[in-house]
C-alpha cells in the first residue's frame, strides 16, 4: 500500500487516525506540526500527506502551500474539525493546492474511501 505522512498535533486524533491507515495496509510516518514540512517529505517520500488545518508553529495552510512549492505532484488531503477559532473553509484549502479534504470528525470508512480515491485518482502532474 501506501506511504503516509500524517501531520496532526492533537495526539489521540493522529494514533486513532495511524490505527485506521496502518490497518488498511499503509505505513505511517507522523508529524506533530508543518514546521520541518519540506525536510520531512524529502526524507520519508510519502505517497500522501494528510494535514490537520489547525496546528501550532506552523498550521495547515502555510503546510500546504509550502509543500505546493517544493512537491507541486505530491497528493495532500487536508482535514479540520473546525477548532476554537470557528469552522475553517477546506474550500479555501482546496483552491489553495489541497487535492481533497476531510471534515472531523470522520469515521475509518469514510478515511480509507478517500485515500484510495485519492491514491487512485492522482493530480495530473504539474507542468514545468
Amino acid at each position: 500500500m501506501a506511504v503516509i505522512l500524517l501531520v496532526e498535533d492533537d495526539e489521540p486524533v493522529r494514533r486513532a487516525t495511524r490505527l485506521v491507515l496502518e490497518s488498511a495496509g499503509h505505513s505511517v510516518i507522523e508529524a506533530r506540526n508543518g514546521l520541518r514540512i519540506e525536510a520531512t517529505v524529502a526524507e520519508h517520500k510519502p505517497d500522501l500527506v494528510l494535514t490537520d488545518m489547525l496546528m501550532p508553529e506552523r498550521d495547515g495552510v502555510e503546510t500546504v502551500l509550502a509543500l505546493r512549492r517544493r512537491h507541486p505532484d505530491l497528493p495532500i488531503v487536508a482535514m479540520s474539525g473546525g477548532g476554537k477559532r470557528g469552522n475553517l473553509d477546506l474550500g479555501v484549502v482546496k483552491r489553495l493546492g489541497a487535492t481533497a479534504t476531510l471534515d472531523k470528525p470522520f469515521d475509518g470508512e469514510q478515511l480509507n474511501r478517500l485515500i484510495k480515491d485519492v491514491l487512485d485518482n492522482p493530480p495530473p502532474k504539474a507542468s514545468p
